[in-house]
């Protein structure tokens, strides 16, 4: 399934709420009543390990998704064709299959409030200023590289945080039992991250290199 369309499609996938999920809204590519929302959430808890890590790996990956969103805050990316899609879709992936329920939650409400935050055709400069105000993973964690637990720098819980994110159980598959965020979706949406928001312009080409592969 390709990802590029309008944006009322891409908005559709995505957990759009205020105070609670309504009847019928869509989170990811799947559409979730609240009480099939809570029940998810539930069990999500129950298996919250991330793959060979723990609480640790999951704090360290926390400050980088925190971080993520405080580095790619700048007008001259913000200015970029297909920018706020690419946001879009990076705040949808964040907000069904992060291992942080903290960073899950500043994703729904960031989508949430999406056209106050980034109005289609919006100055580069105001959504700069919007994007300032916002927490990707909540007041309690501190933006600041020197409190990671196992990483020593921010890459290292950046590519954590992409490789728990695609590896989570079930990860793919919707209630019914049918594709729901394909290999390709996942795949297309990193490339959108990392082209449009990665300021290491050495490391953005190599990645994109080998995405290309």
């Amino acid at each position: 399934r390709s990802l590029v369309g309008s944006e009322m499609c891409i908005r559709d996938r995505y957990a759009l709420k205020q105070a609670g999920l309504r009847e019928g809204l869509k989170l990811g590519f799947v559409s979730y009543t609240e009480e099939k929302r809570n029940e998810e959430l539930a069990k999500f808890k129950s298996k919250r390990k991330v793959r060979g890590g723990s609480a640790t790996v999951v704090h360290d990956m926390e400050i980088s998704t925190g971080l993520a969103l405080k580095y790619l805050n700048n007008a001259l990316n913000l200015k970029k064709e297909g920018a706020r899609d690419a946001f879009i879709h990076w705040q949808g992936w964040i907000a069904h299959f992060h291992p942080s329920e903290k960073c899950m939650q500043g994703a729904i409400d960031i989508l949430a409030d999406l056209d106050t935050i980034w109005p289609e055709g919006a100055d580069p400069d105001k959504v700069e200023d919007n994007l300032m105000e916002v927490k990707q993973c909540g007041d309690e964690v501190e933006l600041d590289e020197t409190q990671f637990w196992s990483c020593t720098e921010y890459t290292c819980g950046l590519w954590m945080t992409f490789h728990a994110m695609s590896v989570q159980d079930d990860a793919y598959i919707s209630p019914t039992g049918e594709d729901s965020f394909t290999g390709a979706d996942m795949m297309s949406t990193l490339h959108g991250f990392i082209d449009k928001f990665f300021m290491c312009e050495v490391c953005r080409r190599h990645f994109l290199q080998v995405l290309a592969q």
